[in-house]
């Protein structure tokens, strides 16, 4: 089973290790991410860990809490951080746009 949002992220990113800023501009991110952004993050991780056959249930020594899942960012592969990065700021973007609060001019940059 394909999860073609994974695939379209996967193409479009690199095993590039992500600099200490570009990993607290990612946490920082994902704190304004919605809850369905949250659960796409995690099929995201779940799809990543599956397609490379890493059995335990938890993945990448994730914590379960009382309110889901915790995970160490250092603890996930780099190719998953940049899927998530490209994710985050994508999911942000129709974040900003469902709640028009978009200008003009940042609408016509997306068209094009």
């Amino acid at each position: 089973m394909t999860f073609p949002l994974y695939q379209d992220l996967l193409k479009n990113t690199s095993e590039k290790e992500l600099s200490e800023p570009e990993k607290d501009d990612l946490i920082k991110k994902i704190k304004k991410v919605d809850e369905f952004g949250h659960e796409l993050i995690y099929a995201l991780i779940r799809s990543y860990q599956l397609e490379h056959e890493i059995t335990y249930d938890l993945p990448y020594e994730s914590k379960m809490l009382k309110l889901g899942l915790k995970f160490d960012l250092e603890k996930l592969p780099n190719r998953l951080k940049n899927i998530i990065v490209l994710f985050v700021d994508k999911h942000l973007q129709k974040m900003k746009e469902d709640s028009g609060d978009l200008t003009k001019v940042e609408k016509n940059k997306i068209k094009k």
